[in-house]
């Protein structure tokens, strides 16, 4: 096999496995998982004793309405984590440090199936968050 194509071969190996963890969906420590409630026009996150992750956790959530209204109650000890969302035709609708507490609205979007996402940075910590349809 020619050089390049070890060199390839290794390199496509190495981006899979840095996918692989990005996009993992237990944003813990082993042995615990995210409580998760997801409802038509209500979604609530929460994950304790997150220590130093990165990677992602995504969620789809029927939201009946054009907007949400989302309460954050984090406890960060370090690292950062973002929440970010889209509408049903994909559109940023939000997005917020999970530092900041209080409530926040999105913008207003299209009805359908949101995308909810979590970003992590080598955080940790906890992590408390609700997105309710706004009426």
């Amino acid at each position: 096999m020619q050089p390049h194509n070890v060199r390839t071969l290794l390199l496509c190996g190495l981006a899979f496995l840095m996918g692989s963890v990005a996009c993992s969906d237990s944003p813990s420590s082993p042995g615990v998982q995210p409580e998760i409630t997801n409802e038509t026009d209500s979604f609530a996150y929460q994950v304790s004793s997150v220590k130093d992750y990165s990677g992602m956790a995504s969620y789809t959530w029927e939201n009946t309405g054009t907007a949400a209204s989302v309460d954050i109650s984090s406890a960060p000890a370090s690292g950062s984590a973002v929440i970010v969302m889209a509408d049903a035709e994909g559109n940023h609708v939000f997005s917020e440090p999970v530092s900041a507490s209080g409530s926040f609205p999105s913008a207003a979007g299209s009805a359908g199936f949101w995308t909810v996402r979590v970003y992590y940075a080598s955080f940790t910590g906890t992590v408390n968050f609700r997105a309710q349809k706004k009426t």
